[in-house]
């Protein structure tokens, strides 16, 4: 099975905070997180992680935006 991590470590790997991951689903910029247990966690598998990356870091044009830029 798929190792899954939490919002915490998927938004430490990925240099954002976890609450940027959270208004970004929320807005439709990045595919919604699986929801897990009775709280309904967000976790992310590795290949997750990869979608998640080209989404944040690549504008709609293609081009890589720098870590923290504005959409």
């Amino acid at each position: 099975m798929t190792e899954m991590i939490g919002i915490l470590k998927a938004a430490l790997e990925l240099g954002v905070c976890p609450q940027s991951l959270r208004n970004w689903e929320k807005a439709g910029l990045v595919p919604p997180a699986l929801r897990m247990g009775l709280k309904g966690s967000r976790r992310y598998s590795a290949a997750d992680i990869e979608a998640l990356r080209a989404a944040i870091f690549t504008g709609p044009s293609g081009q890589k935006r720098e870590a923290g830029g504005t959409t």
